[in-house]
């Protein structure tokens, strides 16, 4: 990608100032394609059905035992919408939620233009904030490790024109939340904090009032899924054996590897 311009689509919410700072450090730089795409907002679910988005929303239901929010409902559109851009590039490129904030334009631009060009023809997405939200688990090295399981957030991610294809097809009707439907797709994860997730004029404009951490399932249904319970017994058509295996169990451990591994490379690099 030497020479061509990084295509980025920012995801920005209507009469909002959030993505100010990111215009202002993008919009000029010929190094940039900036695409700014409209975020899809919904306050409640007749919005959702005046708008006809189409929704399939067993599968999730069964996993988080709460249904999806009209807002997660907005942001998962939205991303279907960014993916959509990207899937029909040439050389992939970034998806930013408009909190994202980066501290090192020529950074940002290196890191992302390599991984698309060692990865243009594969599905794979790197992602660029925080890992875990952990400082204590970022260090000052260039490149990326390659995950077992997802990443945590879908603030901001690279992505071959395939990895954005196939997100967007797993989430069409939409099923689940932006981050991250179950693919074929390979995730990465930069040993340095490349964005930033949000500043002090930035708000979630997902988890309003802060509730959605705590709404979920509760013990007794957690250990009815861990024990497969609920999978003989309430068990969705949406849902067979293999993704119950990969949604409860393997979701779980590999993110606990991913973070094992982590500090095996950190403790590697001193």
């Amino acid at each position: 990608m030497n020479g061509t311009a990084l295509l980025l689509v920012l995801i920005e919410t209507p009469n909002s100032n959030r993505s100010v700072p990111l215009v202002k450090l993008l919009q000029s730089n010929p190094k940039f394609e900036l695409v700014r795409l409209p975020a899809s907002m919904f306050n409640d679910h007749n919005e959702i059905r005046k708008a006809h988005i189409s929704l399939n929303l067993d599968r999730f239901e069964f996993f988080n035992g709460r249904a999806m929010t009209p807002q997660e409902i907005g942001c998962s559109l939205s991303h279907n919408m960014a993916r959509k851009i990207i899937s029909t590039s040439c050389n992939g490129g970034v998806i930013l939620e408009d909190d994202a904030r980066i501290s090192n334009v020529e950074d940002f631009y290196q890191i992302a233009t390599n991984f698309l060009s060692e990865n243009s023809r594969k599905p794979r997405a790197l992602s660029l904030n925080m890992f875990r939200l952990n400082s204590k688990l970022n260090f000052d090295k260039d490149g990326y490790q390659a995950l077992i399981g997802k990443p945590m957030l879908a603030v901001s991610y690279a992505l071959t024109p395939l990895a954005a294809s196939i997100l967007l097809d797993k989430n069409n009707p939409i099923k689940t939340v932006a981050d991250w439907p179950n693919s074929r797709v390979r995730y990465y994860a930069t040993f340095k904090e490349v964005v930033v997730h949000g500043d002090s004029e930035s708000a979630s404009t997902i988890n309003i009032d802060g509730s959605l951490s705590r709404i979920g399932p509760n013990f007794r249904k957690k250990m009815g899924q861990i024990f497969f319970v609920d999978y003989f017994r309430n068990k969705s058509n949406e849902v067979n054996f293999f993704s119950y295996l990969q949604e409860i169990h393997w979701s779980k451990l590999s993110w606990y590897l991913d973070s094992m591994f982590r500090h095996l490379l950190k403790a590697c690099s001193a």
